[in-house]
């Protein structure tokens, strides 16, 4: 190797993203697993740096392939590294380094979701009540209501990259929506 010959950064490697996985030697002997040995690997080129939030891995078979390993080994490492939130799979689009946000303010009527959205997380609702009841004291109070007039109850709980990030509670005066439940679903 001549001294004009650049090695390249762990970063720059990434770039081709089977480097990351070249010389990796399974020790089929071992009392690890070789699914346990990949998820190793995946998981130091990971907090290494190699791959970056937001890389994508190879395609789920040009990996087992590159691997010798079989697609099924490969998938149980793969899971257990989205299981702990290390990875996230976007389905027909392939497996991603996560994006982990950092600690998120909401300013300037800015919606909390757009935080995440922003770090290219998948947002997701789904709705976990709807119910007409009276309102409780405080509600009614927050709503301008006299006490037990019947109110909506809507609970919902959003994801990010289909986990759970918050359960949201909203209440809606029953009279201004008497088709809500109809009109939501």
């Amino acid at each position: 190797m001549n001294q004009n010959t650049k090695i390249p950064t762990p970063h720059e490697r990434s770039g081709n993203r089977l480097l990351a996985f070249d010389g990796l030697v399974f020790r089929p002997r071992s009392d690890t697993p070789i699914w346990q040995q990949i998820y190793d690997h995946i998981f130091n080129l990971i907090e290494s740096g190699c791959l970056p939030p937001g890389s994508q891995l190879p395609g789920e078979t040009h990996l087992a392939e590159k691997l010798a390993v079989t697609r099924i080994t490969l998938r149980r490492a793969l899971q257990q590294l989205q299981h702990e939130g290390h990875l996230t799979a976007r389905k027909g689009v392939g497996i991603f380094v996560r994006n982990l946000p950092s600690t998120f303010t909401v300013r300037d009527g800015q919606r909390f979701l757009d935080n995440f959205e922003a770090h290219g997380q998948e947002i997701g609702t789904k709705t976990l009540l709807i119910v007409r009841e009276p309102a409780e004291p405080a509600v009614a109070e927050r709503l301008r209501l006299a006490p037990d007039t019947s109110i909506i109850r809507l609970c919902r709980i959003r994801t990010s990259d289909k986990q759970p990030v918050y359960v949201n509670t909203k209440f809606f005066p029953a009279h201004l929506f008497p088709d809500f439940e109809q009109r939501y679903d």
